[in-house]
């Protein structure tokens, strides 16, 4: 693993595009098949209260974090990658900028009381203390991760961090099953597993980075708090617009509807955005790709990319649909009424791994502020329809306010890329024979060396 962290590391220029989102979808299929067993396991022990309470206590740690990070991650895998700042200090500089925040925010909900602050949102007793239990245990610790972790992809090193989400999904599985049907079928079971494995992850990411310190490359430049913060803040403003936009509607259908309609939804919401799930890995190498990459490479590499997830994502979504019909089989028939709902957002859902490729484009070329105004667009027109057809339609009008602000947001995001000149042409974003023969290549081209050194 050294050899491999120092090859990466020293290289000076990106290779191994491919090789690299090939790796990073084993790692998700691995994190998608955990977090499948565990809904399920949720679903057939808990029921769709148990199921929608979890929901809620994931979404608001995971929206509290988009919130008080800063965009810090997204900064400092920018600046070590386009402007090698040093990994020690950028690591130092990152967390620091995102934990003073959430020890703020924590703070304050200390002396106020998360009972009062949470029960805004029609929470319950259990669901107030175990999301403020996450929030204090859990969300430190994973900021810490996060940062490593950024460092890490600011220099391209996707493959040495796949594999402790890997490990860290396993155990989860393991000790959710054990915990849920041998101690406690309760919620707190699954709270616990998390804030257990919360700590692995952290401990092996932070290992790996030690390591990777040993070969890592000098840098010049020394990183600056203002830059860190003016682009983190920028990034940060699409994070939260994102979570809102991906989780708010939750929330509405809490308030209207109650735990059980949440725990309907959220499986309709999960089963539905599995359409952008195989052009994930592509993704998640792109951002890296692209700040290491110069700006003439940029845009190519940005249209061949929204082509191949375009594919990907189609394929995907038609196979869901099919699939869609498993759910009460899967969950238990309670869950039957998920389908429609399910059926509806997969209409907009294979177009959010486009707009995440147009976005990662839009951040390297650092006017990520026009993808922000974009999502707010989506956003907006989501809580609209959210209002508007929730009360009446329950989770089905849930899931046509999602799959409308999709399109919505899809369509802005092309439209200013035109208007501010960095796209030029609609052709170059549709897929042609010859991409699908660029998958097929990629793919040979992954696991080709794999089978020849097996020999």
């Amino acid at each position: 693993m050294d050899a491999s962290i120092n090859e990466n590391a020293e290289e000076g220029s990106p290779t191994g595009f491919a090789r690299k989102s090939a790796f990073t979808f084993a790692g998700q299929v691995v994190v998608f098949a955990s977090n499948l067993a565990i809904g399920i396991l949720l679903a057939r022990v808990l029921g769709t209260e148990g199921k929608g309470a979890y929901a809620l206590i994931a979404s608001t740690v995971a929206l509290t974090s988009s919130i008080v990070t800063l965009g810090m991650p997204f900064a400092v895998t920018f600046y070590v990658g386009r402007h090698k700042w040093p990994p020690v200090r950028t690591f130092l500089l990152g967390s620091a900028c995102a934990l003073v925040p959430l020890l703020l925010l924590l703070a304050v909900m200390q002396v106020v009381g998360p009972e009062r602050v949470l029960r805004k949102a029609a929470f319950s007793p259990e669901v107030i203390q175990l999301t403020w239990l996450v929030l204090v245990l859990g969300l430190p610790l994973q900021t810490l991760g996060a940062m490593a972790g950024a460092v890490l992809r600011g220099r391209e090193l996707i493959v040495e961090t796949v594999w402790p989400g890997m490990v860290t999904s396993i155990v989860r599985t393991a000790l959710v099953a054990g915990l849920l049907l041998l101690v406690r079928r309760e919620v707190i079971s699954v709270v616990f597993a998390d804030l257990a494995v919360g700590a692995l992850g952290t401990f092996l990411i932070g290992l790996i980075f030690y390591r990777a310190l040993q070969g890592w490359p000098s840098a010049a430049e020394r990183p600056s708090l203002a830059r860190l913060v003016s682009y983190g803040l920028q990034r940060q403003a699409g994070s939260i617009l994102f979570m809102l936009w991906f989780r708010g509607d939750l929330y509405f259908v809490n308030y209207f509807h109650g735990k059980s309609a949440v725990g309907l939804y959220s499986v309709s919401m999960a089963f539905a955005e599995s359409a952008s799930f195989p052009a994930l890995s592509v993704i998640s190498v792109l951002l890296p790709r692209l700040a290491l990459s110069n700006a003439g490479d940029r845009l190519d590499r940005t249209l061949r990319t929204h082509r191949a997830v375009a594919v990907l994502s189609a394929a995907t979504g038609l196979v869901l649909a099919g699939a869609s019909a498993l759910i009460p089989v899967v969950y238990g028939r309670s869950f039957a009424p998920a389908i429609p709902a399910t059926l509806i957002c997969l209409g907009g859902c294979v177009l959010s791994a486009e707009i995440f490729v147009i976005n990662s484009y839009l951040a390297a070329e650092d006017r990520q502020m026009l993808a922000v105004a974009a999502v707010m667009v989506g956003l907006v027109c989501m809580i609209a329809l959210d209002l508007l057809l929730i009360p009446p339609l329950g989770i089905s009008g849930a899931a046509l306010a999602y799959a409308a602000s999709l399109v919505v947001t899809y369509g802005v995001s092309l439209w200013l890329c035109f208007r501010f000149s960095l796209l030029r042409d609609t052709r170059t974003l549709i897929p042609r024979r010859q991409d699908l023969l660029d998958l097929v290549c990629a793919v040979r081209s992954t696991i080709g060396p794999s089978r020849r050194s097996a020999r």
